[in-house]
């Protein structure tokens, strides 16, 4: 996915205050994008009695809550939860309690399905829950791109990242935090009040720490203040715990090259706002003129089959997660009328014309040209690859196309008739009884095994007269029995009358 940095506008959405919206503004009018409008989403609460009879419903819109596109994508963990509420419904539920006829302490439920009066462009919170997730999924899955990744990899020379726009980033981002735990820090001290200790831990939300909403909705008594220092100050532990991470990166020898020094802002950005927050560098391409070109001619280089690039897709997102998980969530959008949907174009590098596409059928007459970067990418269609992008690699791979000729050669192996497996098994005791083996006289016993197995049998017609001997037994013979050995000499005295 590519974007250019363009102002976009987010109707009913709040990124003033959001640190990650500040942080990514750019992925965050894409979430925006993708989730519609808030004042749509709206969900219905229901007030319970103690035999779980309805007392009241209420409604709140999403907008309410003044989130940024992106705190709303966070608030929701990739996969459902199996017990519990997301962070978002937990917000819902806060929020409304603390409304003038929000009856705090009451008994809440979040009305699931979708009333019969709302009009199509009405979303339900479980459209943006489902859609939230699908958004994670992707960015679970993608890295952030730079220049290189858009160029073939022999000419690989610098990424083109604007490092001083990455820093500017995540030195807000590490300032924003501070200040965060800083707040926090300060209503742990006795005598502040409970309504403090509320703001300070809905502002640790916007950096993805867990269970940030407040246990207790409103009252300013001692034990509304006993809940909240105990939650405040369990949530601190982890806000400092990413300051002294922060530190410590901070303090590390200066990285060397532009790969390097990206890589170590991206990681400053991940310990303030958690390890699944994803980062787009700013960046420009060396070979922008060829990227335009190449784009011009997507339909040509689609053998002017302008659907060519969906059918892909849409048989490639069935074996690569990745690309299912981006398919989902740009259907989803197109489902809720969102605005955003699948737009994809081909390029291919280096950029030839009247060139085809690698993905498409060889032609009859055609050979297929190797070496080719083949680039299928997301984007809105005034993408201009001269202005400074940001990007999302989505999912990539190396496919090897096979000629329609080959010289090759075809070798067998096999066994010869007569081989067969071993049938015998040597066994061998140490020669003196009683004392254990050593190398040395398992080597003897080993080599005179050799010995052994060397000598040839004869055939019966060539002993002549001595075949009348055999069959013959081999025994060994030891006459001061310093080895086993038979000894046949009783077997030749006569028996006494």
């Amino acid at each position: 996915m590519l974007f250019n940095e363009t102002a976009v506008e987010l109707a009913g959405w709040d990124s003033s205050d959001s640190p990650r919206a500040q942080a990514e503004p750019v992925l965050n009018g894409w979430a925006a994008g993708l989730f519609g409008d808030p004042r749509q989403i709206r969900c219905l609460i229901e007030r319970l009695d103690n035999t779980d009879a309805v007392v009241e419903t209420q409604e709140v819109r999403l907008s309410e809550l003044k989130l940024s596109a992106l705190d709303a994508a966070f608030s929701v963990d990739p996969q459902p939860r199996a017990t519990g509420l997301t962070d978002l419904e937990q917000r819902l539920l806060y929020h409304i309690q603390r409304t003038p006829n929000g009856a705090a302490g009451s008994r809440l439920r979040i009305r699931p399905g979708r009333p019969a009066n709302w009009t199509a462009s009405d979303l339900t919170l479980h459209d943006l829950l489902e859609q939230s997730r699908n958004v994670r999924r992707v960015l679970a899955r993608c890295r952030a791109l730079d220049g290189n990744d858009l160029d073939l990899p022999e000419r690989a020379t610098s990424g083109g990242v604007d490092l001083s726009n990455l820093a500017a980033r995540a030195v807000a981002a590490e300032g924003a935090l501070q200040a965060t735990h800083g707040a926090l820090q300060a209503s742990l001290q006795p005598g502040v009040n409970a309504e403090s200790l509320r703001t300070s831990i809905l502002n640790a939300g916007r950096f993805g720490i867990g269970g940030a909403v407040p246990l207790s909705v409103t009252g300013d008594d001692v034990a509304a203040r006993e809940t909240l220092l105990t939650q405040a100050a369990a949530i601190a532990k982890e806000t400092q715990t990413r300051v002294d991470q922060g530190v410590a990166l901070r303090a590390l020898p200066a990285a060397e090259g532009e790969a390097k020094q990206r890589d170590r802002f991206l990681e400053r950005l991940r310990t303030v706002f958690g390890s699944g927050f994803v980062t787009m560098p700013r960046f420009s391409c060396a070979n922008a003129t060829e990227l335009t070109a190449s784009r011009t001619a997507t339909v040509q280089l689609q053998g002017d089959d302008s659907l060519a690039a969906y059918s892909w897709f849409a048989r490639s997102e069935r074996v690569r997660e990745a690309l299912y998980s981006l398919g989902s969530t740009l259907r989803g959008a197109e489902v809720l009328g969102t605005g955003e949907r699948l737009q994809l174009s081909v390029l291919q590098l280096p950029f030839v014309q009247n060139d085809r596409w690698v993905a498409l059928p060889i032609q009859n007459d055609k050979t297929l040209p190797g070496g080719r970067l083949s680039l299928i990418v997301q984007s809105t269609p005034v993408l201009d690859p001269g202005r400074p992008m940001f990007g999302l690699l989505i999912d990539e791979w190396v496919e090897v196309v096979p000629h329609k000729q080959e010289t090759t050669a075809l070798t067998f192996q096999f066994n010869p008739p007569d081989v067969c497996a071993p049938q015998s098994i040597l066994l061998a005791v140490p020669p003196v009884p009683g004392k254990a083996w050593n190398g040395w006289d398992l080597q003897r016993v080993l080599l005179e095994t050799l010995d052994l197995a060397k000598l040839r049998a004869v055939e019966p017609e060539s002993l002549g007269e001595v075949s009348q001997y055999l069959p013959a037994l081999y025994f060994g013979l030891n006459a001061d029995n310093a080895a086993v050995s038979t000894d046949f000499a009783p077997l030749t005295h006569s028996r006494p009358d």
